[in-house]
């Protein structure tokens, strides 16, 4: 954590935009994408995390040579104003693989971003995790944490923020074979188990993979995974709870689904039930034939659904692949959203059903259909529940024979299964390119955020788009809040050495952060911090990190930050 104010005082002013009503930068034309990410270096494999306020953070891996993979964030505004340097902060640049595992990125309650990946700083693949905040600090140091130094490869991690505020990261660890590892973490950092963490799950002799864990009551948290996932086994799935001491609750673990195979390239869902228990959902494989399977884990770890799961779609007589899991908070309900297929799996659809509580199927055996199966490809769907209990359903579909030829499209549901908006579907992303990697973060008032790798222009950029609750895009003529515009004026000096001095004003009293960064978007010197109130405000900088390094010429970014806005401007120091 950046400590301490380097707060200096002086006379130089920075112009200043006029207070007033802005539009969004979310776009409100299917054509037109907001670019999060759009370097010259390749941007891929994003994650995003939804803000209290209806913002996103959203992270990726910027690919600027080859066996080299750079973790970056950025933070977004509800209207889509990106909070950081636009092309996101750096995170890691610590060398890796030339491919890259997944990774996790989440937001804890005080609104901080929270990212676990791996990479190979210390020569074998090892859990890196890092907490960053809404200002953008490194909380938790510039290098993160390390959770694994050994030289063994771990990969895949998961995070859940625990009810009592730790965090909790999972990931599997093992050569030829392989066992599945739980860390926790104090909110300052803190390990709470021994270093290396400690093993969850996994068996002598079999290849864990894949886990998942949900928060539950009590500080406690539910693990689920595959517990072995060798090529000539049948891919099973287990879960088991833990209490923060990270003794095992169920005891011993449940065999979740023992009779069939998850197939190669698909893993499953979990969430929490909000009353201690959690829900399981997969694709089941059995006499080459794909269904798929819901399961209801009680608090004491009681399956209240048939084992090995419930079918979620028994009179349909296709295949259904991809499930995403939705559960409605208030209703207990789920909504579960597949890809449907010919068993020759050269025509697709989609698929949909809605649960109750108690594991009926409201929408009967076959479900609804959302996209009909023919030679049009829709890809993996993306479900979203909205506060009014209908469900929005996000994918990537391309015509016959165009595969990197996508758009993004979207549908609502009505809890009857009714298509709610006029035209059933909707385009979000109407340029055709070949696009992957699609998320549908939850935002404010109902609407989604969308974000996908596109490679229409090279070889990945990280954009992204808003959907409205009434299939509209963008909110351009909602006002927002007004511009507090950051820019130098001319002659006070820039480039400067050994000072200069810096302005900023507020329409209104607000707390507000002034930083200088690199370029890269790391923080080296912190100006002013606190609650200043209407007009002008005036600091100088000499050139100096805190703690009172001398910083080499060079640019620098000045950045003033708060609650939902962010301005910055670019010194040049010249010794």
């Amino acid at each position: 954590m950046w400590r301490g104010k380097h707060a200096l005082g002086g006379l130089l002013c920075l112009g200043l935009l006029l207070p007033g009503t802005v539009c969004a930068q979310w776009p409100s034309d299917a054509a037109v994408d907001l670019a999060l990410a759009d370097g010259a270096v390749p941007q891929q494999v994003p994650h995003s995390a939804a803000t209290a306020d209806g913002g996103c953070y959203v992270g990726w891996f910027a690919n600027p040579a080859l066996g080299e993979f750079q973790v970056y964030l950025q933070r977004l505004t509800p209207s889509g104003e990106e909070v950081f340097p636009h092309g996101g902060i750096l995170v890691s640049d610590h060398p890796t693989d030339s491919w890259v595992m997944d990774w996790d990125l989440i937001v804890d309650r005080d609104g901080n971003a929270v990212l676990a990946f791996t990479d190979l700083r210390s020569g074998e693949f090892d859990v890196q995790i890092y907490k960053i905040s809404p200002g953008g600090e490194f909380l938790w140091g510039a290098d993160g944490i390390s959770l694994t130094e050994n030289e063994t490869m771990s990969g895949a991690p998961r995070l859940a923020e625990a009810s009592d505020g730790d965090l909790v990261v999972v990931w599997n660890e093992g050569n030829s074979v392989a066992a599945i590892m739980m860390q926790r973490l104090s909110p300052a950092g803190e390990l709470r188990y021994a270093a290396g963490g400690i093993q969850v799950g996994g068996k002598p002799g079999d290849f864990a993979f894949g886990p998942d864990v949900v928060a539950a009551e009590d500080g406690h948290v539910i693990v689920a995974w595959i517990p072995d996932s060798d090529l000539d086994k049948d891919r099973h799935l287990a879960a088991r709870k833990f209490d923060a001491a990270g003794l095992p609750l169920w005891t011993p673990e449940v065999s979740v689904f023992d009779s069939g195979n998850i197939p190669i390239g698909n893993l499953f869902e979990l969430t929490g039930d909000g009353a201690g228990g959690a829900l399981l959902c997969w694709t089941k494989e059995s006499n080459l034939f794909f269904d798929c399977h819901v399961q209801h884990l009680d608090a004491a770890g009681l399956e209240l659904w048939p084992h090995d799961g419930l079918n979620v779609f028994p009179g349909f007589a296709y295949e259904v692949v991809y499930p995403s899991l939705n559960r409605d908070p208030d209703s207990g309900e789920l909504y579960v959203f597949c890809r449907s297929q010919t068993t020759s799996q050269n025509y697709w659809g989609l698929q949909g059903q809605k649960l109750s509580a108690g594991g009926d199927l409201l929408w009967g055996d076959g479900g609804r259909q959302l996209m009909p199966i023919d030679d049009t490809y829709e890809a993996e769907p993306h479900g979203v529940v909205l506060p009014s209990g209908d469900a929005v359903v996000l994918f990537l579909q391309h015509a016959p024979l165009a595969y990197r030829q996508k758009q993004v499209r979207a549908l609502r549901l009505d809890g009857a299964g009714n298509f709610v908006w006029p035209t059933g579907t909707v385009t979000v992303a109407s340029t055709l390119s070949d696009k992957l990697d699609l998320l549908a973060c939850p935002g404010q008032g109902g609407a989604i955020t969308a974000v996908w790798q596109d490679n229409r222009s090279d070889a990945g950029d990280i954009l992204g788009k808003s959907l409205n609750p009434d299939g509209t895009l963008g909110d351009g003529v909602t006002p927002v809040v007004p511009s507090l515009g950051i820019a130098l004026s001319g002659g006070h000096p820039n480039p400067f050495n050994p000072r200069t001095e810096i302005a900023f004003t507020l329409d209104r009293a607000r707390d507000v952060r002034l930083a200088v960064h690199d370029v890269r978007g790391r923080q080296l010197a912190r100006l002013a911090a606190g609650t200043f109130g209407p007009g002008e405000h005036r600091v100088w900088w000499d050139g100096v990190a805190d703690g009172g390094r001398a910083l080499p010429s060079g640019q620098y970014v000045v950045r003033l930050s708060g609650s939902g806005f962010a301005r910055t401007v670019k010194l040049t120091l010249a010794k």
